[in-house]
């Protein structure tokens, strides 16, 4: 371990553009700063065939993918049979192994105890932790994945989520956190662990002011924002999306199209999950067909392929148009494709309503108008708010067809202002991108 390396943490996932964007992006960003090392990547995945999927594109780029110290709970793909909501078996088998693989690698805090926490590791998890001890930095990947919303699993969730931040303290490295949104914190302890993992981080940035603001109550320091790192994510000049688009029957220049990115999802703050996630899928088919006999054009793309049903957005799209009653539609569903190639195929669209945040990120930076329907934390209203660009919001939970139908004439009718805001946002970006990189200088 004689040469310069970096960590990118809390995992790789190919198989989610928006997570895949962030990871390059910030990589890039670091690259840019004058750190053109050797960067290792902690893998996503349980089985093989996830392994491979959440890595393949990565590793193409010559990034050197290892495995997490602390895993998933989940261990096979006969572990989810349920469909995307998860079971009490479930819960409680995966409770049980979280919680004895959790205290087991709590050792590893302690230079007292680190012995006997090596002694539970496979012979890859030694390496990893070889690699984040003899690491020059450890980079958090921007994103949304610091918050909870209670409940008895909450605890458990947010130390797995700040597992390898904390270890990375406790072993003297650098930590720099690239924007993220933080938020909710409610659960037993957590807000605690929060603060226990980052509050004496070298670099903590959110995305947006909303996050910021309830970060900073929590570490009690100011944490800037800078803008989410997906807006910078360039196109793929080799993909002719255009081109792809019309061979797949999407009647560009003919009809206005409207993409729509959809997902699975559990409605954790609900007390009938499954029947909200019903009404969500219901309203969706309804506006679908409201845009079809306005002579709109609906293109579903698959942003999320899992690895998981949770993550998987085939899953949902494929219970939307199976209740249509007709094929006036377009679904991309691409396995191939990476995160440069999904934004050059949103730069085409005339529209976009985005339940995946990436995807409309994706598309307002290419100037494409778009609604964000908000889930997960403050990202969302986070973002679209700093943009000037909220009244284009809907929560999840709170989903109607009126609502998204009124949403979505303003946004036609107001299609110049919302333009002149994105490319006003996006020269701020650019500006504070700069900035952003002069700050890695600084701490590396």
């Amino acid at each position: 371990m004689n040469n310069k390396h970096y960590v990118v943490i809390p995992g790789n996932t190919d198989l989610n553009r928006g997570d895949q964007a962030l990871v390059w992006e910030s990589i890039r960003l670091v690259k840019e700063a004058g750190y053109d090392e050797n960067y290792y990547i902690l893998r996503s995945g349980e089985t093989e065939k996830e392994i491979y999927l959440q890595s393949r594109q990565t590793k193409e780029l010559g990034y050197k993918i290892i495995k997490p110290i602390l895993r998933h709970p989940k261990r096979s793909d006969n572990e989810e049979k349920e469909g995307h909501f998860y079971s009490k078996k479930q819960i409680l088998v995966w409770g049980f192994r979280g919680l004895i693989e959790g205290l087991a690698r709590i050792l590893l805090f302690n230079r007292f105890t680190q012995k006997i926490g090596m002694f539970f590791l496979s012979s890859e998890q030694k390496k990893t932790f070889e690699i984040i001890k003899n690491a020059d930095a450890v980079i958090v990947k921007g994103g949304g994945f610091i918050h909870s919303y209670g409940g008895i699993v909450s605890t458990y969730q947010i130390f797995y989520s700040l597992y390898h931040v904390i270890l990375a303290r406790k072993l003297n490295k650098p930590v720099l956190i690239m924007p993220n949104s933080f938020g909710p914190f409610d659960g037993p302890f957590v807000k605690w662990i929060v603060s226990y993992a980052l509050k004496d981080c070298e670099l903590i940035t959110a995305r947006e002011t909303i996050s910021s603001k309830q970060l900073s109550d929590v570490v009690k320091s100011e944490v800037p924002v800078f803008p989410d790192l997906g807006f910078f994510l360039q196109k793929n000049e080799d993909f002719d999306a255009r081109k792809y688009l019309l061979r797949q029957g999407v009647p560009l220049g003919q009809k206005k199209c409207v993409g729509f990115t959809l997902r699975p999802y559990r409605f954790p703050s609900s007390k009938d999950p499954i029947q909200k996630y019903k009404s969500y899928v219901k309203t969706i088919k309804d506006f679908v067909l409201w845009l079809q006999k306005n002579n709109y054009y609906p293109v579903f793309i698959a942003q999320t392929l899992g690895p998981s049903n949770h993550e998987d957005d085939r899953i949902a799209i494929e219970e939307v148009v199976k209740t249509l009653g007709n094929d006036e539609y377009v679904i991309i569903n691409n396995i191939d494709h990476n995160c440069k190639d999904l934004k050059s195929i949103y730069a085409e669209l005339d529209y976009l309503i985005g339940t995946r945040f990436h995807s409309v990120i994706f598309a307002m930076s290419a100037g494409v108008p778009s609604i964000a329907i908000a889930y997960g934390g403050n990202k969302g209203e986070g973002i679209t708010t700093d943009m000037e660009l909220d009244d284009y919001v809907i929560r999840i939970e709170n989903i109607n067809l009126n609502e998204l139908k009124n949403k979505f004439l303003l946004l036609v009718n107001n299609e110049f202002e919302i333009k002149s805001k994105i490319q006003k946002y996006m020269e701020f970006a650019n500006r504070n991108r700069i900035i952003l990189k002069e700050k890695i200088k600084e701490i590396i």
